[in-house]
Order: structure tokens, then C-alpha cells, then sequence
């Protein structure tokens, strides 16, 4: 025979975040089978919860009714409604809502304070350019008073190369 898949794994972890926390108890009213929203949680025999449609599908692919998660043998394909998990979705659904109206909003700020920065640097890269041209057109003005003052008298060929340097 062929050998099975590994069995589902549960990973238990530290969250760092608030956000973190709240993915990973919305993860949990997901059937680990399909990870789609429970609508129709069961217990099976393993104890662990299923969306029904799910288990059944995985007991008719199989010849004898085994776990997801431990691949081992369950002594029957009994499925217990799994009222508990019914209601703490029930509860859940406002706190979801509000939560994912929030986070909509934080993203949207997120994503306002990006273009704020992007246009800042713009802004700033305009600003120092703006300077640069300020700092050239004071050296243009200076020699152009020097070029008509016959004390500081500077050749046309000194005066054109003094404006190439300027404008490289």
C-alpha cells in the first residue's frame, strides 16, 4: 500500500500582535480540511471539529474512517454537532466585523501615509533641485557682473568656461 500523507499539524505559537492574536483565533473557526469558515462544525470521534461537509467527504475517500490529523483509526464516523463552537462563532461575528472595519481603516491610512511620503520625497527632491538652480543662477549673475566691470574684467573665453562648469 501506498504510503499516507503526514497528519495535519496544530501549531501552538506566541502572537506578537494584537492582529496576530486575532488571525489566529479567526483561524481556529476554520476546518483545518478545506480552511474555509465553519457554517456546520462537528466533533469527530478524534476530538477535534470539522466542518461536516468536509469530514464526510474525507471518511467517503477513505475505505475506513481515520483522523486528519492523526491518520490514525477512529472507532466509528459518528459526528457530534458541535454546539460549543456554534455559539462561540455566533459571539464572534460582531467583534469580527468591527475588527475588519478597523483594520480596513488602518490600511487605508497605511496606504494614505505611504503616498504622504512618497509625495514628501518628491517634494524634497523638487526642493533641493530648486536650490541648486538658485545656487547656479546667483554664480550666472555674479560672473555676468564681473564679465561688464572692467576692474574684474574677465575674458569671453574665461566667462564661457566658468558657464560650462556651472551647467555639467
Amino acid at each position: 500500500m501506498g504510503k499516507s500523507p503526514p497528519p495535519l499539524k496544530v501549531q501552538h505559537q506566541h502572537h506578537s500582535t494584537e492582529q496576530d492574536a486575532f488571525e489566529a483565533f479567526t483561524e481556529s473557526l476554520t476546518c483545518p480540511i478545506n480552511l474555509q469558515p465553519f457554517h456546520d462544525p462537528v466533533t469527530a470521534q478524534d476530538g477535534y471539529t470539522y466542518e461536516r461537509d468536509a469530514i464526510e467527504a474525507w471518511f467517503a475517500a477513505k475505505k475506513h474512517a481515520t483522523s486528519p490529523f492523526t491518520r490514525e483509526t477512529l472507532g466509528s464516523r459518528k459526528l457530534i454537532p458541535s454546539v460549543g463552537m456554534r455559539r462561540v462563532i455566533a459571539a464572534f461575528e460582531p467583534v469580527k466585523a468591527t475588527h475588519l472595519h478597523s483594520l480596513s481603516r488602518v490600511r487605508e491610512t497605511q496606504e494614505a501615509l505611504v503616498r504622504l511620503e512618497r509625495e514628501n520625497r518628491e517634494l524634497s527632491r523638487k526642493l533641493e533641485l530648486s536650490r541648486r538652480k538658485r545656487g547656479d543662477l546667483d554664480r550666472v549673475r555674479n560672473l555676468v557682473s564681473m564679465f561688464g566691470k572692467p576692474e574684474k574684467r574677465i575674458t569671453k573665453k574665461q566667462f564661457i568656461a566658468d558657464m560650462e562648469r556651472l551647467l555639467k
